[in-house]
């Protein structure tokens, strides 16, 4: 199939990476169904790879914290 190790990696690499779009979509949908509108709500969004966890514990300390 290849005529080297160079062709072979050269092709797998040249290859499009399928990977959906980040959205929240579904997320609102599946608010919808369930009739929840959480739009008043106070929130925090924590992303990331790591230390979501040790964010997390944190900031409910800190809130707490603070009544």
């Amino acid at each position: 199939m290849f005529k080297n190790l160079d062709m072979a990696i050269n092709w797998v690499q040249s290859q499009t990476r399928f990977r959906p779009k980040a959205s929240l979509t579904h997320i609102e949908q599946a608010f919808k169904l369930m009739n929840l509108d959480l739009s008043d709500i106070k929130k925090i969004h924590i992303t990331g790879t790591n230390g979501k966890g040790s964010v997390s514990m944190n900031i409910t300390q800190m809130l707490m914290e603070q009544g």
